[in-house]
Order: C-alpha cells, then structure tokens, then sequence
C-alpha cells in the first residue's frame, strides 16, 4: 500500500514570497491584515492558540484579484481548555523567535494575546518593511542576542519608522506590541473594532447615542 496526501496549491505561495514578489497596495496590504485577524478571532473564538504564526505560515490564495490569506502549520498549536491562560514548554524548538511574544520568549504563561503580538510583528512588517526588534550584531540564537532583543521590547520604543504608517493601523501595531501581555490588546475582536472604528466613525457614534439613551432611560 502507498500513502497519498492531496495538498492544494498555492501559486503565490506564502505571505513572505508575496511580500518579495508583488508590489502590494496599501490597500491590498490592509485587506490582508484584517482578513489575518478575522482568521485569529476564528481560531480564538474556537480556543486555539496557534502560536507561531508568521509570513512563512500564512498561504495566499488568489481570487478575483484579491490576495485571501490562509493560516497553516499548527504544529504547535495549543487548545485551551482552562480559559484565557495556559503553561507554554518549549515551543520556540520549532518556533521563530522574531515573531514570538516575550511571554514565549520567557516560557511563561501565555493568552490568547500572544497571537496578538506575532499579528503585530507581521503588520509592522508588512507596512514598514522590516521587523520591529532585532538582535543587533549578535546571533539571534546567542543569549547576547536574545538580552538585545528583550531590551528593545521591553523599552516600549518602537522604531521611528513607524510613525509613518497610517492610523489605524499605526495605533493597531503599537497597542498589539505592548510588553506586558496583561495590558496589550487581548483579543483579535478588538483589533478589528478598533480598525472598524477608524474605517467608519459613525458605528463609534451609534454607539455613544445608544449609550446615551440607555442611560437616560434609566435616569426615568
């Protein structure tokens, strides 16, 4: 007997070889971002952490001249079964450091926002162009790198480069690369409201005079 396994194939590859192959838009680069985060909400909202999300991980489809993105490899996904939180071992064996949050860098526990931050690095990089920390002349694997690394993302300074992004994603990428994992955005719903807020401000003001009526119904 002979195994087969029936794989689908991706002429674009993945989210990496996309970013080196075509010369996105803005808004094709956007479109991408968001479609990320509807794919994590999902994964959440099913109690998986993938936990090692990164442009190598993410398969492009084409359709209909829109670049739809696939999250693969859940090698070291994890599900959780005990609510937000869960112990991490070892997953930076398989891993990649430059997209993983400090808590992972750390092996503590971790939340679902983990995910968050690796969405943050992939969104700096696809609207900057490079990643947000590095190990400055040591090798990543080396513990001088590593110290490097966790300085700069403990400093709470992102590059200057980010500056010139724009909002919301500006916003979206600083509240996503937040240190502290008890204080970052913890669910990739809130990232998406936060871009639909920007996209369409008058949902933030439906829901200002909801507020309001609310509260003056129960002043009656």
């Amino acid at each position: 007997e002979i195994d087969v396994a029936v794989m689908s194939y991706y002429k674009d590859g993945s989210l990496e070889n996309l970013l080196k192959s075509q010369n996105l838009t803005n808004a094709q680069r956007y479109d991408i971002l968001i479609q990320l985060l509807e794919g994590i909400a999902y994964l959440h909202k099913n109690g998986v952490i993938h936990r090692d999300l990164k442009p190598q991980n993410i398969l492009i489809l084409r359709k209909d001249n829109r670049f739809i993105p696939k999250i693969t490899d859940f090698g070291i996904s994890k599900q959780l079964n005990d609510g937000e939180t869960s112990e991490l071992f070892n997953s930076l064996q398989w891993g990649t450091r430059v997209y993983a949050s400090p808590e992972q860098l750390r092996e503590d526990a971790i939340r679902k926002n983990t995910d968050i931050w690796s969405f943050g690095v992939i969104a700096y990089k696809m609207l900057v162009g490079e990643l947000p920390f590095n190990s400055g002349s040591f090798s990543l694997s080396s513990d001088e790198g590593r110290n490097e690394m966790f300085r700069q993302m403990k400093s709470g300074v992102l590059p200057d480069a980010l500056n010139a992004v724009a909002e919301p994603w500006q916003t979206l990428i600083r509240k996503s690369l937040v240190y502290d994992n008890k204080t970052r955005l913890a669910h990739a719903e809130d990232c998406l409201m936060l871009v639909d807020e920007a996209t369409h401000p008058e949902n933030e003001l439906v829901i200002k005079v909801k507020s309001i009526e609310v509260e003056s119904n129960s002043r009656c």
